[in-house]
């Protein structure tokens, strides 16, 4: 059957049973998340980039670096506690915000389209890169993404009903968005602005709710807040300092933006041909019509998205085309309630659950045969096949055959760095940030680098202990950096083969011991 505009939630459309629609969604669900949790692990051994300092950072239970706030290092520190380092930490972390935003997506979704739509919308989104193989890099943006979907939702549903819970869970979402990453704010400017904008939700302002909801965040915002007042603000200035690089240009940034949205988007869109067909119309009626509940919908998505087009051609500067990742989790909604036809029946549906499932066992295959196999595509190994764990036990031993002291501290380049944190025991990477020279020079350390054919490209990131680390144009750690530690002795590098089957480039690791104060090499004292 075909409609002239999206069926609502009432609509005798709705001719599925609750139950089999609550089981297709769990089970697709459950398929997925279970995929990314625990599969992961057998062809990706070590973690991706931004995951590594997911792991340092959590280890320190700070508030934030003067990069981002902490929170999703919170999250895989207890999980890791929880499960005894087990290798999937950061894989289920990742499942659980993208199941939480998916749930979100589907809860809102039974609140513009029928029961079956809502299906469709939600499972739409295991096509999204961002809940598939992008979250195995566990990052800010993660949760960052759970909480947008949270307070999204529910700030609907207060302003449906004007629920006290409501606004306190708007509060609550905000909140762990903020601590989770900064971006977060985009939300909230979102929300306010369509509080300002739609006459029928103007009235709130004058009921406790927004008020409760600003409380409620800023009591929970409050340690990060004064935080960020003793840090003169850090995060921001990086972030302002990271995207001035480069050529400035008050146009190109913005539609480059723009343009890179779509291919992040259109598997979604994919997802719902059998619903929209190709010849895809608008409904002007449901678009930016009389009703608040179109005109949220409308406002939720293209807001933000313009107005982050607007930053880029305002401060002229570049702007990753990941920040979208936040704007576009309930475009299924939007496209399916919009569209001025709609196919609402089970040979719809079917088409859509088959594509689906398509989309999440051929994006799993080519995950592993893209990490698996990269050696044949490459000639070397899969960075997330480095052999860390191997590198870890080889730092620990060579600690131990010179000290009994405790090994406390790595320092050097983040990468080997972080394996050593990740996979020793009570090893910490050194960082300005929550320790002092003082520290390291009292319990000695290990000092790691990269070694790198100079033909070779080397992929170093600026992290932590690195503020003062860096290499010189042929790969070799500054000279003023190692002459930081005069009681040190440099080793003969750790060289390892990844964790691959394939034929595969040595790793070599460069190493320098610096002995604990009042201590001396191959001395085993008490």
């Amino acid at each position: 059957m075909t409609s002239d505009i999206s069926v609502s939630a009432s609509n005798s459309n709705d001719v599925f049973d609750a139950k089999f629609l609550n089981r297709l969604f769990w089970i697709f669900v459950s398929v997925h998340a279970l995929f990314w949790s625990f599969v992961p692990p057998f062809f990706m051994p070590y973690f991706r980039t931004d995951t590594v300092e997911m792991f340092v950072t959590g280890k320190q239970w700070i508030l934030a670096t003067h990069k981002h706030p902490a929170f999703p290092g919170w999250v895989v520190e207890i999980l890791s506690q929880i499960t005894g380092n087990a290798p999937f930490v950061p894989y289920l972390a990742a499942q659980i915000a993208a199941v939480t935003a998916i749930w979100c997506v589907w809860k809102l979704g039974k609140e513009f389209l029928s029961p079956q739509l809502a299906l469709v919308a939600a499972l739409a989104m295991l096509a999204y890169i961002y809940f598939g193989y992008d979250s195995t890099n566990y990052n800010n943006r993660t949760f960052m993404r759970a909480f947008n979907a949270l307070a999204t939702y529910w700030t609907y549903r207060a302003f449906q009903t004007n629920k006290i819970y409501y606004w306190i869970g708007i509060g609550i979402a905000l909140a762990g968005g903020i601590y989770s990453k900064f971006t977060m704010f985009l939300l909230v400017l979102t929300i306010v602005s369509f509080m300002i904008v739609d006459s029928n939700v103007r009235k709130y302002w004058k009921t406790p709710g927004p008020y409760v909801t600003t409380g409620v965040c800023f009591l929970l915002f409050s340690p990060l807040l004064f935080w960020l007042i003793q840090s003169d603000f850090a995060p921001f200035l990086h972030a302002e300092s990271s995207i001035s690089g480069g050529e400035v240009s008050h146009w190109k940034w913005g539609i480059r933006f723009a343009v890179l949205q779509l291919p992040l988007i259109l598997p979604v869109m994919v997802m719902l041909i059998p619903e929209l067909g190709i010849g895809w119309k608008w409904s002007g009626k449901r678009f930016w019509g009389k009703d608040t509940k179109d005109r949220f919908l409308t406002f939720m998505i293209l807001f933000p998205f313009c107005l982050t087009i607007l930053i880029a051609f305002v401060n002229g500067h570049k702007i990753r085309s990941d920040l979208g990742c936040q704007i576009w989790i309930f475009l299924p909604v939007f496209l399916l309630h919009t569209a001025a036809k709609v196919r609402d029946d089970w040979t719809a549906i079917r088409r859509t659950l088959w594509l689906v499932g398509v989309t999440m066992v051929s994006g799993a295959l080519l995950a592993f045969a893209l990490i698996y196999f990269a050696p044949l595509f490459s000639g070397d190994a899969s960075r997330r096949c480095y052999p860390a764990r191997e590198l870890a036990l080889e730092t620990e031993r060579i600690w131990k055959e010179h000290f009994e002291t405790p090994f406390v501290w790595v320092r050097g380049d983040d990468w080997p760095c972080g394996a050593a944190v990740i996979y020793g025991d009570s090893v910490n990477v050194f960082s300005p940030i929550w320790a002092r020279e003082e520290d390291f020079q009292k319990h000695g350390g290990i000092l790691l680098w990269q070694i790198t054919d100079p033909n070779d490209e080397l992929r170093f990131h600026n992290y932590f202990s690195n503020m003062d680390f860096y290499y010189l144009e042929n790969y070799e750690p500054a000279p003023e950096w190692l002459e930081k530690f005069p009681r040190k002795k440099i080793l003969p590098p750790i060289e390892l083969t990844p964790n691959t089957r394939f034929s595969a480039k040595t790793i070599k690791t460069g190493i320098a011991i610096v002995p604990p104060e009042g201590h001396s090499f191959g001395e085993q004292s008490d």
